[in-house]
């Protein structure tokens, strides 16, 4: 169980992996959150913390990318004051720059996430940061797509500097395309867990989902 204080506020960032749907509401508490893994893990520890009811937020935008996040941190993340932020970012950085053309290569991407944990650290000290594996995927039916694979390695390559910012910031690291990858080369096809190459079915958000539960998990209890 993750343990979460009544003063506890843990925000979700993201691209639409973590919107998830949700609408911008300040009554319509079904849709809020969102559907996918940030929905699950929201249900799991809003129950196992219930006497102390912890607030939990969703700010994840469809299409963001690190620039997209960091341009909108001070009303979706400062303002809010989270004690715990999980981000996951990376895929649509790729997309912008290989299919679309903009000046945001892996270096760029890494420059930029460092400024925004900095800005953000710097208003909020005490933050506890868990960063998450982008992941994107080729499906069998596009076959040997010279774009695709480009795309999937600028994911890759965007993976390892976000595991090794959160090697340098302290962060939790969730290896969300670790877990995918084990559970795809036992159940093939791929599209049974990513259904585009980059969304996850409801499988794939579950297998998230208990990926940074677990992962989380262990993390704080040491």
């Amino acid at each position: 169980m993750i343990y979460l204080r009544s003063d506890d506020v843990l925000l979700f960032q993201g691209d639409s992996i973590t919107h998830g749907g949700r609408v911008d509401s300040t009554w319509d508490m079904n849709h809020v959150i969102g559907h996918g893994y940030q929905d699950y893990i929201a249900q799991t520890l809003g129950v196992d913390n219930i006497e102390r009811a912890p607030r939990i937020i969703n700010r994840g935008v469809s299409g963001d990318t690190i620039e997209s996040i960091y341009s909108r941190m001070q009303e979706d993340i400062i303002d809010l004051k989270p004690t715990i932020m999980s981000i996951l970012d990376g895929t649509n950085d790729a997309s912008a720059y290989i299919k679309k053309g903009k000046d945001m290569p892996p270096a760029s991407f890494d420059k930029t996430y460092r400024k925004l944990l900095d800005t953000v650290l710097s208003e909020l000290p005490d933050l506890r940061l868990i960063i998450c594996q982008p992941f994107r995927y080729s499906l069998p039916e596009w076959g040997d797509s010279e774009l695709y694979k480009r795309l999937v390695d600028d994911v890759h390559e965007r993976s390892a500097i976000a595991e090794k910012i959160a090697k340098d910031y302290g962060a939790v690291f969730v290896r969300f395309a670790d877990a995918l990858d084990e559970y795809i080369a036992k159940y093939p096809p791929v599209n049974q867990f990513i259904w585009d190459g980059v969304h996850p079915t409801y499988v794939g958000h579950g297998i998230m989902a208990r990926c940074w539960l677990e992962t989380v998990e262990k993390a704080y209890n040491k």
